[in-house]
């Protein structure tokens, strides 16, 4: 299937040079599909292993027959299968050790660069990515439906950013053409049921919003939008950044410094949906 894709927020997937993101990588589409994939799927109670740790998803070629695997004819009992040779329901589609990806990506990228100021260094600039790309899913296997994908792409594009960097508001993308029909991933969510609960991000402990500006008509340039550091900060006019307390800002912003931590909430960048 072939995904028609417009940035509505600028685009960023990493390069090989540190700042610049010099065409769309599928690397980082690929990494953010299955990021989200794996919050639907804690959600659903199914098993996500963390690839970080030493019992991360991997095929045990002990456990594993070809034969055996190829007779099974429903869904559910591979997914056991795989389960039981090791295999998270995640990784059984994005791959892991022994075990390939069950799809192909690729980008056609008609997009054009985009310099951002970047916030922590205002002497330099993020190269980013805009405008409209087109993205082409192939199942890679007979059990296996693309639109899987790409209805986790339209979810993304409903709730979420594609790509990286989505703390700094990039990533936020629109479908063009029709709707992606999601009943093929709810489908297979279902599958996934499980008793499993995580701390790890999931749809149990998370929550989505869209925000409407009080004035719809105000005009404003993606430029303008990269400092949104003062939507969090600043609790109302009358408050200024020094009186925040530090770690709660750490909490919830993240932090570079000291002790690492990742932002626990995500602010997109303001976006006109009418382009």
């Amino acid at each position: 299937m072939e995904i028609n894709v417009k940035t509505l927020t600028p685009l960023w997937t990493g390069g090989i040079e540190a700042g610049k993101c010099d065409r769309i990588h599928e690397t980082g589409i690929l990494g953010s599909l299955r990021w989200w994939m794996e919050v639907l799927v804690r959600g659903m109670g199914g098993q996500v292993s963390d690839p970080t740790s030493e019992s991360r998803s991997g095929l045990d070629p002990k456990k594993f027959d070809v034969k055996a695997y190829r007779q099974l004819q429903d869904e559910v009992e591979r997914r056991l299968y795989l389960r039981n040779a090791g295999l998270c329901d995640v990784s059984q589609i994005f791959g892991a050790t022994g075990w390939k990806h069950r799809f192909r990506l690729e980008v056609e990228d008609t997009t054009s660069t985009i310099q951002l100021r970047d916030r922590y260094a205002n002497n330099r600039f993020l190269t980013a990515r805009k405008g409209e790309f087109k993205i082409k899913i192939q199942s890679l296997d007979p059990n296996f439906n693309s639109e899987v994908i790409g209805g986790l792409i339209q979810f993304i594009a409903d709730w979420s950013a594609l790509g990286a960097r989505p703390q700094m508001g990039f990533g936020v993308i629109q479908i063009e053409g029709n709707r992606i029909d999601t009943r093929p991933l709810y489908d297979w969510l279902i599958t996934t049921d499980g008793i499993n609960i995580y701390s790890d991000p999931s749809l149990q402990n998370i929550f989505l919003a869209k925000i409407q500006p009080k004035n719809s008509n105000s005009l404003f340039q993606e430029q303008d939008t990269s400092g949104h550091k003062g939507l969090v900060l600043k609790k109302d006019k009358n408050t200024n950044g020094d009186d925040i307390d530090k770690d709660l800002h750490h909490f919830i912003r993240g932090t570079v410094e000291g002790d690492p931590r990742a932002a626990k909430i995500k602010i997109y960048r303001a976006y006109d949906n009418d382009r």
